[in-house]
């Protein structure tokens, strides 16, 4: 509707104004959070029903990530999870994150900093990923290769192999002697 069109071009840069990168979810959101908070227990009884079908397991292995490169069961057990998430909970939760911008603080950050960002994800497009670390003062940014939204499954090597060298680059262990 026009107030929903309005915030989201008041408030540009925010979760929502970046989900899929595309105005008709955007626009889109709204109504399906509106028609899940009105009907809950429906909701709660399609979440479960649909979101862990193979249907939906499908859909997305072949439209929203990389299907070389993703275990099947790893896609299984994150739609078995999220079915059990209270849709409302969801709905609300993606609704408060698009009000929140911490924008402003990023410069603030004063702890080692990795941000992660998928090439190709549409959820959370790379761009606000390079924002984020370029905001951060002294941030790293590891930037998945044709990575998606679930990037961390598409290249689990890759980010243990990364996280570990930046903990270990961050976090440097004292040898226990001259720790007495």
């Amino acid at each position: 509707d026009a107030e929903h069109l309005e915030q989201a071009l008041r408030y540009p840069g925010r979760l929502l104004d970046a989900f899929r990168d595309s105005p008709a979810a955007k626009l889109a959101f709204p109504w399906a959070r509106d028609l899940i908070l009105r009907h809950p227990e429906l909701a709660r009884v399609a979440f479960r029903t649909l979101i862990p079908t193979q249907f939906a397991v499908d859909y997305a292995l072949q439209h929203e990530v990389d299907r070389t490169r993703v275990d099947r069961a790893d896609m299984q057990r994150y739609f078995d999870d999220l079915a059990q998430v209270d849709p409302t909970l969801f709905v609300r939760l993606l609704h408060s994150a698009s009000d929140h911008d911490a924008t402003p603080h990023l410069p603030k950050v004063r702890v080692p900093t990795l941000v992660i960002g998928g090439e190709k994800d549409t959820f959370t497009p790379l761009r606000l990923s390079r924002e984020m670390a370029e905001a951060i003062p002294g941030a790293r940014l590891l930037v998945l290769r044709g990575g998606t939204h679930v990037g961390l499954l598409e290249a689990q090597e890759l980010v243990e192999r990364e996280v570990r060298a930046f903990l270990a680059e961050a976090t440097p262990v004292e040898p226990a002697a001259s720790r007495a």
